[in-house]
């Protein structure tokens, strides 16, 4: 499928319709943000810095919930408790006690990761908790998830945790990248200011910091002169597979991948605008567009996509203009 260029140049024009759907109608956004063993005083001053980083963009930018496990808790003031395996699993069945249908739930891994057995892993004080376990506690959760596993050797977290209204984004393609990891911090510092706020909403979604962090991660390895050693990766149509190129479309180029994590930002609520029912409307048009991708004719799907899209569109700029004094078309 390739959308006529026409298209996307009436897209860019009206603006971004992606990032209105950043409080999904008011919905509550939580975050829980896991770092793991640093193994000496450089990795583990490293995790809590990028972790501080996030928590700190999250509640600058008014999300409902923020729990930050760390390895040593008092190496931040903003760690409300260890990083256990028994605290992790405790706080993700508090979140999905409180998780509701149209609500938001981040989960950060930040860390040194490993693969053994099978399994891949984040490096704990004490036992590890493997992919396995993290989509199982997951399963239970109502509304989207975005889980970000910032680690090496995280690749394996993806075909476990892949499923419907879910975003996966791993720091590398496969867990035999077990080379030290430099994705997380480049994530985090996507959310810094909003630094990687491409769409100027003032937010960052999570394509948004994918894509930032993945062009820094390379120009790291590029300034330094070292050879590659993490690929990210990024699936949010529950297929597992991945694309280190995903896009705001979901188009065949990126693999089928992007689409839900260009609406999916580190954001609070806002107050609901007089257009947002009908956008509700269309997301839900979206989302179950997006299922039958596969059942319809690309030509089909293709129409639809570009029909769903403009609307969107056309309600945002309608409402920029609003908010700008302007009189509505």
């Amino acid at each position: 499928m390739r959308l006529a260029s026409s298209f996307l140049a009436t897209l860019f024009l009206l603006g971004s319709p992606f990032a209105t759907f950043a409080d999904e109608g008011g919905a509550a956004t939580r975050l829980l943000v896991v770092s793991g063993l640093g193994g000496d005083d450089r990795f583990s001053e490293a995790f809590v810095l990028w972790a501080d980083t996030l928590v700190e963009a999250a509640t600058a930018s008014g999300v409902a919930e923020t729990v930050y496990l760390a390895e040593d808790p008092e190496l931040s003031p903003r760690a409300s408790g260890k990083s256990g395996k028994d605290q992790v699993l405790e706080a993700l069945a508090a979140l999905q006690e409180k998780s509701g249908p149209e609500d938001i739930t981040w989960v950060v891994l930040i860390g040194h990761g490993s693969f053994r057995d099978g399994s891949s892993r984040l490096n704990l004080p004490g036992p590890d908790l493997t992919d396995r376990d993290y989509a199982a506690a997951l399963d239970g959760f109502r509304g989207k998830i975005v889980f970000v596993n910032t680690a090496s050797a995280s690749g394996g977290f993806l075909r476990s945790l892949a499923a419907e209204n879910r975003v996966v984004v791993t720091a590398t393609k496969s867990p035999t990248q077990r080379n030290e990891s430099v994705f997380g911090g480049k994530f985090a510092e996507a959310f810094r200011e909003s630094l990687a706020d491409g769409d100027q909403n003032g937010n960052v979604s999570v394509l948004e910091a994918f894509e930032y962090a993945r062009q820094e991660v390379a120009r790291h390895y590029e300034t330094k002169n070292l050879m590659v050693t993490e690929q990210a990766l990024l699936d949010d149509d529950g297929n597992g597979e991945g694309s280190n190129t995903p896009n705001a479309l979901g188009s065949e180029e990126s693999g089928g991948d992007g689409l839900l994590a260009a609406r999916l930002e580190l954001t609070g609520p806002t107050a609901a605008s007089a257009s947002g029912g009908r956008r509700a409307e269309l997301q839900d048009q979206l989302d179950q567009l997006r299922r039958q991708k596969d059942s319809l004719e690309p030509e089909v799907y293709e129409s639809e996509l570009e029909r769903l899209l403009l609307e969107i569109a056309r309600l945002d700029r309608q409402e920029r203009g609003s908010a700008d004094g302007e009189v509505p078309e």
